[in-house]
């Protein structure tokens, strides 16, 4: 589960590099993500993708190590990012050709 865990820190730090370059490149109506896009307006991305994850990860860690009946939602957070980060594949592809 640790290790579940700290991959998923992982694809949220690459959302956020990739999403960044994106805003950066094509500005902030390429994030499709409302909340994400206020994120960016408020300069407040950085802060919340690093740190707010990862006091999310740590509290998702030991909540989940006391109840582990509740380990579904590792698997549902990993499969989430791991679907983002595939989708950014897919569009970068896209956009490169």
């Amino acid at each position: 589960m640790i290790f579940r865990l700290f991959f998923t820190y992982l694809l949220n730090l690459f959302d956020l590099a990739v999403t960044s370059h994106w805003v950066k490149r094509f500005g902030i109506e390429i994030e499709g993500n409302p909340i994400g896009r206020w994120l960016y307006e408020t300069d407040t991305v950085h802060l919340v993708k690093t740190v707010g994850m990862g006091v999310l990860i740590l509290f998702l860690y030991f909540a989940l190590k006391a109840h582990p009946r509740w380990r579904w939602v590792s698997w549902l957070l990993f499969i989430s990012y791991g679907t983002v980060a595939l989708y950014h594949v897919c569009l970068a592809i896209n956009l490169s050709t």
